[in-house]
């Protein structure tokens, strides 16, 4: 469980620039990825996640991004 909720920790570092953050609650298989509007996605990968991310911010989203890797 810890290493689960490590890894949602630093997926939302990544995630925040973009309005959006992921939940794992334990339970539930795969990631909810919700928007500061309220929407929200069950995701079953990080593939998944990118791919729904970037359709609920509307543009692209690179994980790799140096933008977004030095507020990290």
């Amino acid at each position: 469980m810890r290493l689960r909720y490590t890894r949602v920790a630093a997926i939302n570092r990544l995630l925040a620039p973009y309005g959006l953050k992921a939940y794992d609650d334990g339970a539930t298989p795969g990631l909810q990825l919700i928007a500061s509007g309220g929407a929200t996605e069950l995701v079953a990968d990080l593939e998944g996640l990118w791919q729904a991310a970037a359709r609920i911010a509307g543009r692209p989203i690179d994980p790799l991004d140096a933008r977004v890797l030095s507020d990290v």
